[in-house]
């Protein structure tokens, strides 16, 4: 005997209105035992619950499918933004923290005679370092806040936050290469005396106050861009939610 065949079931249409002249819900979906299957699982609503609790929580201009899909992907988007933005903050003020010692070290320094000590001020970088390739990783991967970092044979492609503080970042590791402490007359002038300061000090004290001054201000204007951020989402949420 040929095994019974059922037929299939099919889902429950649901159709809404309001009132007259205004938007209405509407579409399908599959209720078993009260759960909403399909999207997200909603427990122990009926199609009609969901719908009343729809009208009651969205203003009507956001109750019909094409609006009430449309400002979910603006939800997502806004928070993706937020999401990058915050990330971004977080990122630049570690370098800033790490920063902070080898800076002290390099103020410290600059205001005595005492020859500094190349690897202790290599060793407090490093910590700077790190944190800036970081920050590359993350500029490769942004989606919502401007373009990614990309390597492109001897072009370097991205934002400034990225490119400036990149660049600045290999410019003063080149301090502690030993070829360019050659150049930079570390051996034949590298006398800290009688508050006399060699070329290559000049240049690394130079890089020190560059790198914090464009650290700070990028820091200052992704803030800026994250509260922007903060208060789209606040207006969408009031023109999307019913005042109660």
């Amino acid at each position: 005997m040929a095994p019974k065949k059922h037929p299939p079931k099919k889902p429950s249409i649901y159709q809404r209105k309001i009132k007259p002249n205004q938007s209405y819900f509407e579409g399908t979906t599959n209720v078993k035992d009260g759960d909403l299957v399909g999207g997200n699982k909603v427990i122990g609503l009926q199609s009609d619950e969901l719908i009343r609790l729809i009208e009651a929580i969205f203003a009507p201009n956001y109750q019909t499918p094409e609006r009430f899909d449309s400002v979910l992907q603006e939800f997502q988007k806004i928070h993706k933004t937020l999401y990058e933005w915050k990330e971004l903050h977080n990122l630049l003020d570690e370098i800033m923290n790490s920063f902070n010692q080898f800076y002290s070290q390099i103020e410290r320094l600059n205001g005595s005679s005492a020859k500094p000590d190349l690897e202790e001020l290599q060793l407090l970088w490093s910590r700077v370092s790190i944190r800036v390739t970081e920050l590359v990783e993350f500029a490769k991967n942004i989606t919502q806040i401007g373009d990614r970092y990309v390597e492109d044979q001897d072009h370097l492609l991205g934002e400034r936050w990225v490119l400036e503080i990149l660049s600045l970042r290999n410019d003063l590791e080149k301090i502690f290469d030993p070829d360019e402490q050659v150049s930079l007359e570390f051996f034949s002038r590298g006398v800290f005396s009688f508050g006399v300061k060699p070329q290559w000090w000049k240049t690394m004290y130079r890089l020190t106050h560059v790198f914090y001054d464009k650290v700070f201000i990028h820091m200052h204007e992704g803030d800026k861009k994250l509260r922007e951020s903060a208060t789209n989402l606040y207006h969408l949420s009031e023109a999307v939610f019913q005042r109660r």
